[in-house]
Formats: structure tokens, sequence, C-alpha cells
């Protein structure tokens, strides 16, 4: 299984890059609060640790959580705001992950 891993890992992450230069693809958490709430998303790359946040269900805003509040990782919260969603969800080692962010979304359009 690791090698089909790695090398779907591999290719997701070319795409991320190439959709990112086009606008099809962010690593801003606000971004992809919003076009999760929009069914815009397509691929959402997670860390291992997930990235704390929360993300309002009315309007999409996503912020991130301070050290000293109880959160909840918001790729899990983010998928809760469209039970009709249908997209992958892949995490990417630290080390490989794109962004600084912890998450990084590639668009359907």
């Amino acid at each position: 299984m690791q090698p089909r891993y790695l090398k779907r890992l591999e290719g997701l992450l070319n795409q991320f890059g190439a959709s990112h230069g086009r606008g099809l693809a962010s690593d801003h958490l606000e971004d992809i609060g919003q076009a999760t709430r929009q069914g815009q998303v397509a691929t959402l790359l997670v860390e291992p640790s997930g990235n704390s946040g929360h993300v309002d269900k009315t309007d999409g805003t996503a912020t991130p959580t301070s050290e000293d509040d109880v959160n909840t990782p918001i790729f899990w919260t983010s998928c809760h705001l469209d039970t009709r969603a249908r997209w992958n969800v892949v995490v990417v080692p630290t080390e490989r992950m794109p962004t600084g962010t912890g998450a990084a979304a590639i668009y359907r359009f």
C-alpha cells in the first residue's frame, strides 16, 4: 500500500502546486472554509495532527484557535458543513505538506 500511497501523494502535491498557481487551490483556512461551504473542494490535504480551528456553518468563516482553546480539527469541522459533499481527505506527513497552514484544498472548479 505504501508505494501506491506515495505515488498518489506525489500526484496530489503536484496537482496542488499547479492548481494553486491558477487559483484552483488554497492553503488559506478562510478560503478553504468558504470553498467547503460552496461544495468546491475536491481534495483536502491535512497534516496528521489536523489543523485546529472553528468553521462557522452559516458563512464558512474559518478561524484558527489558540493553544489555550479546546478545539476540533478544522478539516473534520469542514466536512460537517455539507454532508452531501463528495471529496477526498488525504493525510500528508508534516514534512511533505506543501503549505505551512496544515491544510490545503484542491478545488473542483
